[in-house]
């Protein structure tokens, strides 16, 4: 049986919910931020400010549009190929990019699969409130659903517009700032 991985805000009950679900699934539990904490001997949050250069990535990361500092947090930590790929490589390392589904004489849609879940559902969530608000995210989605797309659809292709320019932006901000993860 595969792991489950709880994603979510900051005190919404993942602890609770992880200790009670391991414990009917027979499984271990690991709170991943007590993890980091007992091999640091500090939180997360300590590690990113005490390091200047990860500290400007954090609050380069919180400027762009969808941005919050769960996204941003888990951007730095599981997604520190960002800024050193093609876009179309980190669409598919996130699991944005589609997939052609056909073989033979099937012919499928195209799918999204693979990747970084844990970034491609946080991003979802970031791309909720972001096309909402006026600016480019908004005005893509909304170019798309006047097409015709779908929601899901729509929302994936917004996720992959914001992770390429997300891309090209830090790949900028490296090149002036210097690489905090090297």
């Amino acid at each position: 049986m595969p792991n489950v991985v709880l994603i979510g805000m900051p005190a919404c009950g993942k602890s609770t919910t992880g200790v009670i679900l391991a414990k009917t699934m027979r499984k271990s539990f690991i709170d991943t931020d007590l993890l980091i904490q007992e091999r640091e001997d500090r939180a997360l949050q300590d590690i990113i400010n005490e390091n200047p250069l990860l500290r400007k990535l954090y609050e380069f990361y919180l400027e762009q549009p969808g941005i919050g500092s769960v996204i941003a947090y888990n951007l730095i930590c599981e997604l520190p190929e960002l800024g050193h790929l093609s876009g179309k490589q980190v669409a598919s390392l996130v699991g944005v990019a589609p997939f052609d589904c056909e073989s033979g004489g099937k012919k499928g849609g195209r799918r999204i699969r693979f990747g970084r879940k844990r970034i491609r559902n946080l991003l979802y969530m970031g791309m909720l409130q972001a096309i909402r608000k006026e600016g480019v995210i908004k005005t893509k989605y909304d170019r798309l659903r006047e097409r015709g797309k779908s929601f899901k659809i729509a929302i994936v292709a917004v996720i992959r517009c914001q992770l390429t320019i997300l891309n090209a932006r830090t790949r900028d901000w490296l090149a002036e700032n210097g690489d905090p993860l090297c």
